[in-house]
């Protein structure tokens, strides 16, 4: 099951984890991106079987409402690091087409460089870890889109803005880089993810150390569900299921016989292969699969007994033996 957490401020995104393996009695628990202690909302967790599909859960896009401090930079650009600097801009007066302007200049694609105080590491040391001792190194620029930036609230020297970007992106880093495009730097004080991928703050539940399984499980997602929404499926009979199961490597005419005539699976990177399982009565998730070539008219080409498909992850196993 996927479990979407309303992530409590000053909890680190390891505690709802641990809380999680608790609760439940396994794990077998993982979930699909930090967020910072100071910040809140939603982290989706996976539990089990659905461990098996956080890489592709985490590529999402975010969305995040923060709320800024104007005219200071800290160590950790947040409001739980030392102010380590003043910006030389009166902060009092930016104005609101001051900060639009701004904030065209970090929409699209864009390089950031990571903030010393994140998870990243640096020949298997994290860099926060690094921080903590004062060293300041180089970091690699990394690419990610902005999509949207929007000013919600202008009161200087406090503004709050909501922000939609891609997986990997630092709302930290943007907003220290916005304040210093504006000449007066800038740190987060509060927030808040809204959304990440297909879940979003209404799916969310608060896990407290009250919290039971029970709990969860009425607000839990099956891995069958979030699959479904966000890749192709192609359905293959319970007889192949068990061969795929076992290693087969599927083949054009393997994927196109079980597809019928739906090509939708042919413009993805990955499709998800559902079957009748073997004990439990009902659709079941049996393996993600890697397409190549994605085009195609490349595939009406190939060889029919060509092998196209790569297995990435196999699921309820147990059930196919």
């Amino acid at each position: 099951m996927i479990v979407v957490v309303d992530k409590p401020k000053g909890r680190t995104s390891f505690w709802i984890v641990d809380r999680i393996k608790k609760i439940a009695g396994t794990q077998k628990v993982g979930h699909t991106g930090t967020l910072d202690p100071l910040a809140t909302g939603v982290l989706p967790v996976c539990v089990g079987e659905a461990t098996k599909i956080s890489n592709f859960i985490m590529q999402g896009d975010k969305v995040y409402i923060a709320k800024i401090k104007l005219g200071e930079r800290t160590d950790t650009l947040d409001a739980e690091g030392a102010v380590v600097q003043k910006g030389e801009r009166d902060p009092l007066t930016i104005r609101q087409q001051d900060l639009l302007d701004a904030f065209n200049r970090f929409r699209g694609n864009i390089i950031q460089i990571p903030p010393m105080y994140s998870a990243i590491k640096k020949d298997g040391v994290p860099l926060y870890k690094l921080a903590r001792k004062g060293e300041d190194i180089e970091r690699e620029g990394r690419s990610v889109s902005v999509e949207k930036i929007e000013l919600l609230e202008f009161a200087p020297p406090y503004v709050e803005i909501k922000a939609s970007c891609s997986k990997g992106t630092y709302i930290r880093t943007l907003v220290d880089d916005i304040g210093e495009r504006l000449g007066t730097l800038a740190h987060v004080v509060e927030l808040r993810r809204m959304s990440s991928g297909i879940f979003d703050i209404n799916d969310a539940v608060v896990i407290d150390d009250n919290s039971d399984l029970t709990k969860l499980q009425a607000r839990a997602f099956s891995i069958e569900d979030v699959i479904q929404r966000i890749m192709p499926v192609i359905k293959v009979p319970s007889s192949l299921a068990v061969r795929v199961a076992n290693g087969l490597q599927l083949s054009y005419s393997d994927l196109v016989t079980s597809a019928g005539g739906s090509k939708d699976w042919t413009t993805s990177a990955n499709v998800a292969l559902f079957s009748e399982p073997v004990i439990v009565a009902e659709q079941r998730l049996l393996a993600i699969l890697r397409i190549v070539p994605q085009d195609f008219e490349d595939l009406i080409n190939m060889n029919p007994s060509s092998k196209i498909a790569q297995t990435l992850r196999i699921f309820h196993y147990n059930e196919w033996r």
